[in-house]
């Protein structure tokens, strides 16, 4: 005798929907993938304005076009027994659109970002090029008002100056690390962490700059010490 119980069991949902015409499983997949693809604008909004901080957030409308794609593909596979064709349509759609608006304002982001390092980086070679005794009080003029009048200039001078004599003729000078800080105003500022190598020593500063002007970054204060023997 032939065992005909799994043929029926797997012809049941096609009996259903055959006798019921609305009878029809709405696909789990569609439905999280419009609910991921509506996710993804707040998502992708708040990736932006914390500068990719959360990069993570792109994950959302990605997940979304894979679970679409899950779900269209399990549809189109089920001969009617499962709905929500146009769910995962919208879902695919909101995702993809908002996947590519994602990689477009992060490669904006990221290009802008690596212009202001290269700006900043050339603002601390022209601010320590010539890293002399004479030319302190010279750098002392450069920095803002409210560093001047935190800092006297004879003790900003006078300490620079025994780093100077102590770490020898300067020999090389490197940037060893730049890091962007979006400020309140909707401007940025930047901390350099900067290098001089001396023949005797090596002198590492801290220095803090604001953007004043397309292309031009002002030094609000630093910060300076010995670092290892070179």
């Amino acid at each position: 005798m032939v065992d005909v119980e799994p043929s029926l069991r797997q012809l049941e949902p096609r009996l259903d929907r055959a006798i019921d015409h609305e009878y029809a499983a709405v696909s789990t997949l569609a439905v999280l993938s419009l609910v991921l693809g509506l996710l993804s604008l707040p998502a992708l909004a708040l990736a932006f304005v914390s500068s990719f901080k959360y990069w993570l957030l792109n994950l959302i409308p990605l997940a979304a076009v894979v679970l679409a794609s899950a779900g269209l593909y399990r549809i189109r596979r089920s001969e009617g027994t499962l709905a929500g064709r146009r769910i995962a349509m919208v879902g695919l759609a909101l995702g993809g659109l908002l996947l590519l608006s994602g990689i477009v304002l992060h490669g904006h982001r990221h290009l802008e970002r690596r212009a202001y390092r290269a700006e900043v980086r050339e603002a601390a070679f022209a601010q320590f090029k010539d890293f002399a005794p004479e030319g302190l009080g010279r750098l002392y003029d450069r920095f803002g008002e409210s560093f001047r009048a935190k800092v006297w200039r004879e003790g900003f001078v006078g300490y620079l100056a025994g780093l100077s004599r102590g770490a020898g003729e300067i020999q090389k000078r490197e940037v060893i690390s730049i890091d962007l800080f979006p400020r309140d105003e909707g401007d940025i500022s930047a901390r350099v962490f900067f290098r001089l190598r001396g023949k005797s020593r090596c002198i590492d500063m801290r220095v803090w700059f604001e953007r004043v002007g397309e292309g031009e970054w002002r030094p609000l204060s630093v910060s300076a010490g010995w670092a290892f023997e070179p």
